[in-house]
């Protein structure tokens, strides 16, 4: 799936009124991953994209992250909606120290939680 895909989808989600903050990741395990942001408090957790290599990945959230946070207007839901703790600061850049082995796959998601 193309960044701008990815972007489109995550604003269809983020256009809801119900939803107040939402924030994107990489990882290869979104089960743990998954249990980890709703125990944080986070509501919703959605696979984006799938069966990602750690480069693809990692370029693929620094993408969208980018045109989330950095390019979108700052009135815009995908802005304005994004982790206030991490969208002005975070730059996402790595596997989270982990090293990657060539057969593992990454998934990019979306967390959100509403109103």
């Amino acid at each position: 799936m193309k960044s701008k895909e990815i972007v489109d989808t995550i604003l269809s989600i983020v256009a809801s009124p119900l939803i107040d903050q939402y924030k994107i990741g990489i990882t290869k395990n979104s089960c743990r991953r998954r249990s980890q942001y709703i125990s944080v408090g986070f509501e919703h957790y959605v696979i984006i994209d799938t069966n990602l290599s750690a480069s693809s990945a990692i370029k693929k959230e620094q993408d969208v992250f980018k045109i989330l946070t950095k390019e979108s207007n700052k009135n815009s839901n995908l802005y304005k909606k994004y982790n206030h703790n991490t969208r002005d600061t975070c730059t996402p850049k790595s596997l989270g120290g982990h090293k990657p082995n060539l057969d593992d796959k990454y998934d990019l998601y979306i967390s959100w939680w509403c109103v």
